[in-house]
């Protein structure tokens, strides 16, 4: 008995523990970097209003996509690999949208 509980908290609990840990991380760090990110471009149209600097518009929504999409690469390969154990996955997930939605 005392072996499966040990195993099932291996299987299960930790990956939980451990998905809620990077969730809750990756919003924290996602919204100082999109505050970061938001005073930059307020701070380019500043500058490109006062006729201090030329911004290219189409370059820069380009660049965004880029970033953006290989972001969204990144992130699917990151699934990709939680998703190779059935089990630890699933609360490794459930643990992620919880730090997601508490974060």
């Amino acid at each position: 008995m005392n072996d499966i509980v040990s195993t099932l908290l291996m299987e299960v609990g930790f990956p939980a523990g451990l998905g809620f840990v990077i969730g809750y991380t990756l919003k924290k760090i996602a919204k100082i970097a999109l505050a970061i990110f938001g005073i930059f471009l307020l701070a380019l149209y500043y500058l490109q209003m006062r006729g201090i600097v030329a911004v290219n518009t189409e370059k820069l929504t380009g660049g965004l996509r880029n970033i953006t999409a290989s972001g969204l690469q990144q992130f699917s390969s990151l699934i990709n690999f939680v998703v190779s154990g059935i089990l630890p996955a699933g609360s490794f997930v459930a643990g992620f949208a919880l730090g997601l939605k508490k974060g």
